[in-house]
C-alpha cells in the first residue's frame, strides 16, 4: 500500500503539471503570434502602399503576408498576398496566388473563400495582356519561347506589361524578337521570311593573286622588219624594172631585139622573190602579233607592192591596211 501524499507535496506536484504544460503551449501560441503579427502589418503596409502609390510599400507587404502564410498555412494571407500582387502590377504572379488560394480553400472546405479565390482569378485573366506567337507553315515543330519559359504556337500566352523577350529555334535557325505589351492580346510572326542558313566558317583567305604571266610573243618587231625588207626589195624590184623597160620596152613585142643584160634580168627576179618573201612574212607576223594581242584573230594588216607603168613614166605603188 502506498503512503499517503501530504497535501503540500501534491500542491508542489500540481505546480511542476502547470509549469510542463506552459513550456508546451508557448511556443505553438508564439508560432501564432508570430504569423497573426506579419499578416497585420501587411495589411498596414499594403493600405500604405495603395495612399501612395510606392511600389516600395508593395513589396513590403507583399513579403510580410508571404511571410504570414509560410508561419500559418491559413488562407488570409494567401488571400492578401493575391490582392498584394495585383495591386503592385505583377498580374502573372497574382493570378497563380489566387488559383493556389482556390486550391487552398476548395481542399479545406471552405465554399466562400473557394469562391472569392476563383472571382480573383478571372479578373486578372482578363487583365492580363497575352502573346500569340504564330510561325509560318515552314516553322512546324520550332521550339518556342516566351521569357525563357515554353509556349505554344497559337496558344495565348499571359504576360505582364512591359517588354518581353520571344525566341524561336528551328534547326539551326534562331530568330529573337523583343515586343512590348500593353494590353490585350500582341500576335508575334515567327520564320516569316525565307529559310537562312548557317554561314559556314570561313576559311583561310585567298592568297596573293599571282603576277600575271603572258605566253605571248612579240612579233611586232619581225613584223616591221621583213615589212621594211619588203619595202626595199620591191623598190629594186621597180629601179630593175624601171632600166629593163628602159633598155628594152617593146622587147616582149618585138623578139628581134636584144634583150637586156643577163644580169639586168637575174637581179629584177632575186628582188621579185625576195619582195615576196618579204611581203609574205611581214603579213604573217602581223597576223600574230593581232591574234596575241586581241586574244583572238582580228582583220589581219595588209601591205603590199607593186609597180605600175603607163608606158610613159614608171614607179612604186605601197598598198597597206593596218
Amino acid at each position: 500500500m502506498l503512503p499517503p501524499v501530504s497535501a503540500s507535496l501534491f500542491r508542489v506536484f500540481r505546480i511542476l503539471l502547470v509549469l510542463a504544460a506552459t513550456f508546451v503551449v508557448l511556443p505553438v501560441v508564439a508560432q501564432a503570434s508570430d504569423g497573426e503579427r506579419l499578416f497585420k502589418e501587411g495589411l498596414e503596409l499594403l493600405d500604405k502602399a495603395k495612399a501612395s502609390g510606392d511600389q516600395k510599400l508593395y513589396a513590403e507587404a507583399c513579403s510580410k503576408f508571404e511571410q504570414s502564410f509560410a508561419a500559418e498555412k491559413s488562407l488570409s494571407p494567401l488571400l492578401n498576398l493575391a490582392r498584394c500582387e495585383e495591386a503592385r502590377g505583377r498580374l502573372r504572379v497574382a493570378l497563380k496566388t489566387w488559383q493556389s488560394a482556390a486550391d487552398l480553400a476548395r481542399s479545406q472546405g471552405d465554399s466562400t473563400a473557394q469562391i472569392l479565390a476563383q472571382g480573383g482569378a478571372s479578373s486578372v485573366a482578363e487583365k492580363l495582356p497575352k502573346i500569340v506567337l504564330q510561325p509560318s507553315a515552314r516553322a512546324n515543330g520550332a521550339t518556342l519561347t516566351i521569357d525563357g519559359e515554353a509556349a505554344d504556337p497559337g496558344a495565348p500566352f499571359a504576360v505582364d506589361v512591359g517588354k518581353h523577350v520571344v525566341v524561336g529555334v528551328l534547326g539551326t535557325e534562331r530568330e529573337e524578337k523583343e515586343v512590348t505589351v500593353e494590353r490585350g492580346v500582341v500576335t508575334v510572326e515567327l520564320f516569316a521570311g525565307a529559310a537562312k542558313t548557317t554561314d559556314p566558317k570561313p576559311g583561310p583567305g585567298p592568297g596573293p593573286t599571282p603576277a600575271p604571266t603572258s605566253n605571248d610573243t612579240d612579233w611586232a618587231l619581225p613584223a616591221w622588219i621583213t615589212f621594211g625588207i619588203g619595202v626595199a626589195a620591191w623598190g629594186g624590184v621597180a629601179a630593175t624594172s624601171a632600166v629593163w623597160l628602159g633598155e628594152c620596152g617593146d622587147c616582149l613585142s618585138n623578139p628581134d631585139l636584144d634583150a637586156p643584160d643577163a644580169g639586168l634580168n637575174i637581179s629584177n627576179a632575186v628582188l621579185w622573190v625576195a619582195a615576196g618573201v618579204a611581203t609574205g612574212l611581214s603579213v604573217t607576223f602581223f597576223v600574230l602579233e593581232a591574234t596575241d594581242d586581241d586574244g583572238a584573230e582580228s582583220a589581219p594588216p595588209k601591205a603590199a607592192l607593186s609597180v605600175f607603168s603607163n608606158g610613159t613614166s614608171s614607179g612604186l605603188r605601197v598598198l597597206g591596211q593596218f
